[in-house]
């Protein structure tokens, strides 16, 4: 597991990335792998994964990327990347 940045639909932002032998654990609301580092903001749950805490968020379309583009420009991870 580590840091890096990616291209993002023309974004530069900072990504979790994930190998295929990391293992999460169970987020608390899907049960599928959950991540943690430092530099991960969830804003409803710390037991959640990112998928889930997105959902909760409720947020406009609008309003997701606004929020998501601060993250980005404050050094946060955007987004979880698996490879393999």
């Amino acid at each position: 597991m580590k840091t890096d940045y990616i291209n993002l639909d023309g974004l530069i932002v900072k990504a979790l990335i994930i190998e295929r032998e990391d293992k999460g654990i169970p987020c608390e609301n899907c049960g599928k792998d959950k991540f943690n580092h430092p530099d991960i903001v969830r804003e409803i749950d710390e037991d959640w994964c990112l998928d889930c805490n997105d959902v909760a968020m409720d947020m406009s379309e609008e309003e997701y990327n606004a929020w998501c583009l601060n993250l980005a420009s404050t050094g946060k991870i955007v987004c979880i990347v698996r490879k393999g």
